[in-house]
């Protein structure tokens, strides 16, 4: 059985809190669209089409006009965690280690600091013809599987002893990368160049 990446991450970061959080939505990320939430933002004159379950009749009495509230809505970031130089990861960093477990642990800080926040996170690993895509998802378990991909791919592209070059630029694969990303969110490239 396979080492659990994630636990070796969660080991390694300390995560605390100033306070506990009083509320299932403390922490999600608000959108500059109104929609519905339970967060107000602010009060506007009625206009044709809006909702009857939005008109505020309190603030509508005093004011003489009919107004409605507006809510911010919420929504989720898509966090796409990127390993785009894939094959020049089996080799060792300066410390020692091997640049995919230490790519492995900043991208597993990320990605779960990520889910934490209620976001999904995806992956891109390889370049090319080589590219994976993963789904966002907002388990760990995904979390885990991302890892386990990324660490299965690099042992897949290089041999042990061989310390192999990039086959493409940083910049190259990160262009890439970009052209091929569909829909917004936040993409974070985990490479290791030395």
């Amino acid at each position: 059985m396979t080492e659990a990446l994630l636990t070796r991450v969660k080991a390694r970061i300390p995560i605390t809190s100033r306070h506990r959080s009083s509320n299932l939505l403390h922490g999600v990320h608000h959108s500059f669209v109104k929609g519905r939430s339970f967060d107000f933002h602010d009060l506007r004159e009625y206009t044709p089409g809006d909702e009857v379950a939005d008109i505020d009749w309190t603030a509508s009495a005093r004011t003489g006009l009919t107004v409605v509230r507006e809510h911010l809505a919420e929504r989720r970031v898509r966090m796409c965690l990127a390993f785009p130089a894939v094959d020049a990861m089996y080799a060792l960093a300066p410390s020692g280690e091997r640049k995919w477990e230490i790519a492995s642990i900043a991208a597993g800080a990320i990605g779960f600091l990520a889910q934490r926040a209620g976001d999904e996170v995806g992956a891109m690993i390889g370049t090319g013809a080589d590219l994976e895509r993963t789904p966002y998802r907002t388990t760990e378990t995904h979390l885990e599987s991302i890892l386990q991909l990324h660490r299965q791919r690099v042992h897949e592209s290089a041999k042990p002893g061989e310390s192999a070059a990039a086959s493409d630029s940083l910049t190259d694969a990160l262009a890439t990368l970009l052209a091929t990303s569909a829909r917004r969110g936040c993409m974070t490239a985990v490479s290791y160049t030395h």
